[in-house]
Parts: structure tokens; C-alpha cells; sequence
């Protein structure tokens, strides 16, 4: 019997010897997974709040459809109240973050219609924020993504799209697992949020941002 009990003890601990590192690997992947749904929750609060933000400050304006430099800068420098580390010179150093915020406009088809019409997407302008990535929307057409799709600098979602221009905020950081990097590295998460201007139909910008930026021709011109 003490041969017997003897036996089962060490089958007991192998047994646990062979399950315990399984344990602890979903235990640890499980805490980056909670860090990650974390982290993609606050980009897309920080995400809006680009995007509200520069809606507001270009109702302060005379024209209420006008964007300057200063105010675009403000409101590319919101999400840095959710993620105070970004101004860390090491964080900027290794392009860990990129803020871009962006007017896209539409043209509707055929021409001058109110209802029942198809649009066609051309980016605008597009500012970065300089202590991130340099990251624009590039001028250009805009393509149409289903709905709920990975964000895109190059696309929209479809309901997007209208007869009103819209703010974009693309925000993006790299995520770096705690524990279980060597098994999955490193990856870019993207969040994106879309506002319509407040009061006229399309905002502009005016030239002056501090950052990187691009002002785009006229679509047909």
C-alpha cells in the first residue's frame, strides 16, 4: 500500500509538473489581453476626442468653418491627457504612436443630386502631430470598407460616407505584450473616429500647422 500511495503522490506531481506552465501561460497571456482590450479602449476615447475637439474649435472661428494651425495642434494634442508617456522622448524616438487628424469630403453623383445619390471620397487635408509618427491621410480618393472593418488610412466605412465632409482622427500605438511578446511580438493598434462638422458642411484649414500637414488640391482642379 505505502508502495501504491508512493506512486500516486509522483504521478500527482507529474502530472502537475506538465500542467502548471500550461497554467501559467493562459494565466499571463490572459493579463496582455486585458492590457490590449484596455489600451484599444482608450485609443478610441482619445481618438474622439481629436475629432470632437477640432469639430468645436472650428466653431469658435469667425466663419465657423475654418481650422487654424493653433487649433488643430490642440486638438491633436488631446490624447496625450490618456497617454501622459507619449511626451516621453524614448516613446517619440521609436515612433511608438501616431495621431493624424483629417477632412475628408464627397461628391455626390450625379452632380447637384439630394437624394438617392452615390458619393465618391477625396481626402481634404490631413495634420499629424509632430511628437508621434508622421502619419497623413494622403490626397487622393477614399475608398469604401464595410462597416466594423479594420481601420484604414486609406478607406472610410460606408456609412460615412454622405453629404457632409467628415473629421477623421486615425490613432494608432504599439502594443508590446508583458509576457508572452516572444510568442506573439509586438503589434499596431488602430483606432479611428469620424465627426461631422458642427455647423457648415466642410471645414478648412488654414495654412500654419506646426506639424507635418498637407493641404490637397481641389478635387477637378
Amino acid at each position: 500500500m505505502l508502495k501504491l500511495w508512493r506512486s500516486r503522490r509522483a504521478l500527482a506531481g507529474l502530472e502537475f509538473a506538465l500542467v502548471a506552465p500550461v497554467l501559467v501561460l493562459v494565466l499571463l497571456a490572459m493579463v496582455d489581453l486585458s492590457r490590449a482590450f484596455i489600451m484599444g479602449r482608450r485609443l478610441t476615447v482619445a481618438a474622439a476626442s481629436v475629432a470632437t475637439i477640432a469639430s468645436t474649435e472650428a466653431v469658435a472661428t469667425a466663419s465657423l468653418s475654418t481650422l487654424t494651425g493653433q487649433q488643430a495642434f490642440a486638438a491633436t494634442t488631446a490624447p496625450f491627457a490618456v497617454f501622459p508617456l507619449w511626451l516621453a522622448n524614448q516613446l517619440s524616438v521609436n515612433g511608438s504612436f501616431a495621431i493624424t487628424l483629417s477632412e475628408v469630403n464627397f461628391t455626390p453623383t450625379p452632380k447637384g443630386c439630394t437624394t438617392g445619390c452615390t458619393y465618391t471620397a477625396a481626402v481634404a487635408w490631413s495634420v499629424a502631430n509632430p511628437s508621434g509618427q508622421p502619419t497623413l491621410r494622403a490626397c487622393g480618393a477614399v475608398a469604401s470598407q464595410p462597416d466594423g472593418s479594420n481601420p484604414s488610412l486609406t478607406a472610410l466605412p460606408a456609412s460615412a460616407f454622405g453629404a457632409t465632409a467628415v473629421l477623421v482622427a486615425d490613432i494608432s500605438q504599439v502594443y508590446v505584450p508583458l509576457f508572452t511578446s516572444v510568442f506573439v511580438g509586438s503589434f499596431t493598434m488602430q483606432r479611428s473616429a469620424y465627426v461631422s462638422p458642427r455647423v457648415n458642411n466642410a471645414i478648412t484649414l488654414v495654412p500654419g500647422y506646426v506639424g507635418p500637414n498637407v493641404i490637397c488640391p481641389l478635387v477637378g482642379s
